[in-house]
């Protein structure tokens, strides 16, 4: 039996622990992007539901893709809905919700209705404590707009190692700077996979905007400058490692952006990524290979002619001449290449484009335009005299095969006109002459 000194304790106890909690929950409730916390503490659910419905609903007015929203997140029902009676699936499933809702209203949160909208996921599902990294992303491309600090008081006091580097500016209430955000990515690997990861599954919704995927662009681009400069210093087999580590965050994520189809912000941002990539380190061809292929497969009309710079930047780096068949593929399809080569000469070297072009199209189809394609290769002046040795080199193979053939007639025909004209130019002879001779095929048996 308890004595009544002991029941006396007991009250005074369960009082006190009643009155913290309703101060901790009054604390909770007074978190918002709009009101102040004297405000917002007082506010019941359903007259913060009537203000950020009514702009859910303007929203819905400027954009169709809100509408879904409607039957979860801005439903009735989620007036009464508290998270933490939620089971974990339930909260899993609430989770993409949000998530999807997030990147959605992303390109908006600098207008009323956008701003509204969010401020009812804050006060009713407090994705500021359980989806903290989302919302965080969310705000990230305003880092400079006075929403931001607004956004950083509402946060909890413990953040996850992600956001870490965010809380000189929640002490602060500050604007975090570029410079640190493009810190933060160099060097802290979680939240350069979170960043990565919003932004692909933003865009794989088709959720994305400009202004958030030119803003990624803008940091990732110096990221990766940083990253490579970093991986240069300290001894061989440190910098070796460093290194492989940076490909091995940087290539699925350059991988999985090229994939996201119809998305030309994404692809261009992409470009000029791998364009610092290659360009700052040495790769080998397997891993230039692969970027190689997934710039020619992810191009579309509108980025075609960004996604030809590219590859041709790649092709300069790489110490095979010879194109896979899948880029070689690509290639040919292209509308137009030849032009698109010369006008792209202009502005950057393109002699191992077209020399790995033309050699592996012969292997690729014998057709007039691939013979166009060589025959243009060799007698321009875009490739270099051992680029161009090279191809006559091929093209003296493609000789002994054809007459050891009894088909191929038309090839063998366009074959020797092609080295008519190679011996008919004072430069291209003599590479003629040495690689027959090396061959120890006459110039009579190529009938010129």
């Amino acid at each position: 039996m308890a004595t009544a000194l002991q029941q006396q304790l007991a009250q005074i106890a369960k009082k006190s622990t009643d009155q913290l909690d309703l101060k901790a929950q009054r604390a909770q409730h007074s978190k918002s992007l709009l009101f102040d916390p004297r405000v917002a503490a007082n506010q019941t659910f359903e007259t913060i539901y009537q203000i950020c419905a009514e702009a859910f609903q303007e929203l819905c007015l400027l954009d169709a893709r809100f509408a879904p929203f409607a039957a979860n997140l801005f439903s009735e029902q989620s007036k009464s809905e508290e998270r933490i009676n939620l089971t974990k699936k339930e909260n899993e499933e609430l989770d993409q919700i949000i998530d999807s809702f997030l990147g959605l209203v992303s390109s908006r949160l600098l207008l009323r209705p956008g701003l509204k909208a969010v401020e009812w996921l804050v006060r009713r599902f407090r994705v500021h404590e359980y989806n903290t990294e989302s919302l965080v992303l969310t705000f990230l491309p305003y880092h400079a707009n006075p929403v931001f600090p607004t956004m950083l008081s509402i946060l909890p006091k413990t953040l996850p190692p992600t956001l870490k580097f965010l809380q000189p500016y929640i002490s602060s209430l500050s604007c975090p700077p570029s410079q640190a955000l493009v810190y933060a990515a160099v060097n802290n690997p979680s939240f350069f996979t979170a960043f990565n990861t919003y932004v692909v599954r933003t865009s794989n919704l088709g959720h994305h905007s400009v202004m958030l995927l030119q803003f990624w662009a803008g940091v990732m681009t110096p990221t990766i400058n940083g990253m490579l400069d970093a991986a240069m210093s300290g001894r061989a087999d440190v910098r070796s490692q460093r290194q492989e580590d940076l490909l091995l965050r940087l290539v699925p994520v350059l991988q999985q952006t090229l994939r996201i189809k119809n998305v030309p912000e994404l692809f261009l941002g992409s470009c000029m990524i791998i364009c610092v990539l290659v360009s700052k380190t040495q790769l080998d061809d397997k891993v230039l290979d692969s970027l190689m292929d997934a710039v020619s497969r992810g191009w579309t009309s509108q980025t075609v002619d960004q996604g030809l710079s590219t590859v041709a930047i790649i092709a300069e780096e790489r110490q095979s001449l010879k194109f896979t068949r899948p880029v070689t593929k690509a290639l040919l399809k292209v509308p137009a290449l030849e032009t698109r080569i010369l006008e792209l000469q202009t502005k950057q070297h393109t002699g191992r484009l077209l020399t790995g072009l033309a050699m592996t199209s012969l292997g690729e189809a014998a057709t007039p335009e691939a013979f166009d394609l060589i025959e243009n290769a060799v007698t321009s002046h875009i490739p270099t005299l051992p680029q161009k040795a090279a191809i006559i080199q091929l093209l003296l193979s493609a000789v002994s095969d054809l007459q050891a053939s009894s088909e191929a007639v038309a090839s063998q025909e366009r074959l020797g006109r092609i080295f008519s004209a190679l011996c008919q130019s004072s430069s291209t002879l003599p590479l003629v002459q040495a690689e027959a001779a090396r061959l120890d095929l006459s110039l009579e048996s190529l009938e010129v």
